[in-house]
């Protein structure tokens, strides 16, 4: 433990309604919230701010909107007035097939406020007129560079866009993947049928970059059948855990299996030590109310 800093609710230093927030270094912290872009020091004291509205038509929450997203991490490339960020489509529900045809992450140009859409949509999985995949459809994106690289849940595949705005797809195929995420009707909206389609299909999800091995992590949740018996069944929880382990050429070296109802992937990391994955299954048996247990996992090379 290093150090906490305590953000101020009033005053000058006053950082409210929190979307997410990126590390720039020990001492100095990006903060987006819904009206501010701010750069606090490590004493929450705010060095530099800018107001900017997420959403890109009009003010209102129902709109075209730049998002945040644990899977989708806003990111600074090479250029240090370039922030990329998710755009989430509120015009639509998801069960429309308009939802997916759109673009799904944006350039925000810190200086002037200037906002241009990156070349990049939903696969044509996702678009057919009247088939969906239910609650499946929020992609994750990790940034290698100036290169976007992105998972969409029920597809094995990497979609990686360039610099120069052009496309590269690799094939990511889970050896626990036993079948394919079969379709929904697109306005399927019972919600035990689509919590059973969750715990039925493969699930590609959260990305992990890895900057000191040039690795990419992909974590994978197997599918399982949904009824055991006549009396019980399985819930998403219940679902096995696997960590695809990628290059930076997208192609695929190995799979973790790890130990099951131990992990939330939703939290991991990498540093020089390796990929570090939360502890904090909600049936694991050590789970505590006030500590944060990680293992960390690395491929060790000669």
């Amino acid at each position: 433990f290093l150090y906490s800093i305590r953000l101020m609710s009033r005053g000058p230093n006053a950082v409210n309604r929190i979307e997410e927030f990126l590390p720039l270094g020990l001492d100095s912290i990006l903060i987006i919230c819904e009206h501010e872009l701010c750069i606090i020091d490590r004493f929450g004291k705010k060095i530099w701010s800018k107001g900017i509205n997420l959403s890109i038509y009009g003010d209102a929450f129902d709109t075209l909107r730049l998002y945040t997203d644990s899977k989708f991490k806003p990111f600074i490339g090479s250029d240090q007035n370039i922030l990329y960020l998710e755009v989430y489509d509120f015009l639509h529900p998801f069960e429309s097939s308009d939802f997916y045809n759109g673009k799904i992450e944006a350039k925000y140009n810190i200086c002037d406020g200037s906002l241009n859409f990156l070349n990049i949509n939903y696969p044509k999985e996702y678009q057919q007129k009247n088939k969906g995949f239910g609650y499946l459809n929020f992609p994750s994106r990790v940034m290698v560079g100036d290169t976007s690289i992105y998972v969409f849940p029920v597809i094995p595949r990497l979609i990686a866009l360039l610099p120069n705005g052009n496309l590269k797809e690799s094939q990511i195929t889970s050896r626990f993947q036993i079948h394919d995420a079969k379709y929904l009707n697109r306005k399927e909206s019972d919600p035990i049928r689509l919590m059973a389609h969750m715990i039925q299909s493969p699930i590609y999800d959260n990305l992990v970059y890895d900057r000191y091995r040039g690795l990419i992590y992909c974590f994978f949740l197997g599918p399982i059948p949904y009824k055991i018996n006549e009396k019980s069944f399985n819930s998403f929880g219940d679902k096995p855990l696997s960590v695809l382990v990628i290059d930076k050429n997208l192609n695929l070296l190995d799979e973790w299996e790890l130990p099951n109802k131990t992990y939330t992937n939703q939290v991991a990391f990498a540093t020089k030590r390796g990929l570090y994955i939360l502890k904090g299954h909600y049936k694991y048996s050590g789970l505590s109310a006030d500590t944060l247990k990680f293992d960390v996992y690395s491929i060790y090379q000669k």
